[in-house]
């Protein structure tokens, strides 16, 4: 089967497309739209009679359920808008729910399963969306042609089933080998960002922009905000000739003031032994002295 270059069916050359995030009605939305031309505005119908103009928004919901999501974009005199359902549930009634990420450079990609289940997940079933399919949990594919790929997951838990469905696009244009990414937590006003971008050759530079007009080129810098609020904070990165950026909107408060915070991060597929690799992001003015895990499996 043939498939089409995208460009051709897009004489616009632009095409929004997004993933997002949940924790119970807190959704972390990511924008992965492609345009020849810089994208000017980003324009997001959360569903709910509210809306959002950053690039990569969070939003509260004030209750559980579906909502139809809808991302515009402008670059030049391109336009383009995708919608996508997500579901929400703040108090977890559904034994299992399927979700997933995925990364790409070119057309290798690579599927991160993100499902969650009250009991143990047994099987996996992905529909790449080009004819192909894989039983693994963390699959890889490689695809043919660029495009835009309607990805499934579906996944049984005991008399659970569940499944998601997202948009994967895939640009012949993205050669550059590189992706921007970071997380952060915070005290109080006073932040520390962790670099997660990944290149196949050496990163050679790193540029923040903390957005109250303040910059660093340190990987994993510290900084202090003076005022709470809002902060739209870009990382952009140098490996050889790749160059990639990445803006987050991060929520600064004054009440989150204690002394530790805990928090961490996770990633499947990367361990050649299997399993999920736990990493501890945790903070403490002092040294921290023991972590207890509660895998949530009964294993700790």
């Amino acid at each position: 089967m043939n498939y089409p270059d995208p460009l051709s069916q897009n004489p616009q050359n632009c095409q929004a497309t997004f993933l997002y995030d949940a924790i119970g009605t807190s959704v972390n939305f990511i924008d992965l739209s492609y345009a020849l031309d810089s994208i000017q505005d980003w324009t997001w119908d959360f569903g709910d009679g509210t809306s959002s103009s950053v690039k990569n928004p969070l939003h509260s919901y004030a209750t559980s359920g579906s909502y139809s999501v809808t991302l515009t974009i402008v670059a030049g005199n391109c336009i383009s808008s995708t919608t996508n359902l997500i579901y929400l549930d703040s108090l977890n009634v559904q034994d299992c729910f399927a979700d997933f990420w995925y990364f790409n450079l070119g057309y290798d990609v690579i599927f991160a399963d993100a499902s969650w289940s009250t009991g143990t997940i047994q099987s996996w079933l992905w529909n790449f969306g080009d004819g192909s399919n894989s039983s693994l949990q963390n699959p890889q594919h490689t695809y043919a042609y660029p495009g835009i790929y309607d990805v499934s997951l579906t996944i049984q838990a005991d008399s659970c089933t569940s499944t998601i469905i997202y948009s994967v696009f895939l640009d012949s244009l993205n050669v550059q080998n590189c992706v921007a990414d970071f997380w952060y937590s915070n005290i109080g006003t006073d932040v520390t960002f962790s670099d997660y971008s990944s290149a196949v050759s050496p990163i050679q530079s790193w540029f923040w922009d903390f957005g109250d007009g303040s910059t660093s080129m340190v990987q994993n810098p510290l900084h202090s905000y003076s005022n709470p609020g809002v902060y739209d904070v870009s990382l952009t990165i140098l490996a050889d000739s790749c160059t990639d950026s990445v803006t987050y909107s991060i929520w600064i408060d004054t009440l989150n003031t204690t002394d530790c915070f805990a928090d961490f991060t996770y990633t499947g597929g990367i361990n050649p032994l299997g399993g999920i690799m736990f990493f501890d992001n945790s903070w403490a003015t002092s040294p921290i002295q023991s972590w207890y895990w509660d895998f949530g499996d009964g294993g700790n």
